[in-house]
């Protein structure tokens, strides 16, 4: 999974549909994800409601 942060609102719907709890919040609000614990399973991103997280650095298009 690839993070933007430059694109991360801090909504945490994506902490929120984890499976395997890798992600965390940190202190300025964004998310991180800790790798080991990722499956890549994608459900994080599809959560995404900007698209600062995607599956491998793919680009996701937001509709405005």
């Amino acid at each position: 999974m690839y993070l933007d942060v430059t694109q991360c609102i801090g909504c945490g719907g994506c902490l929120m549909v984890c499976p395997a709890e890798a992600l965390r919040r940190m202190p300025d609000g964004t998310m991180r994800i800790n790798t080991v614990r990722c499956r890549q399973c994608g459900v994080c991103a599809d959560a995404c409601p900007t698209g600062a997280m995607t599956r491998d650095g793919e680009r996701k298009e937001v509709p405005k």
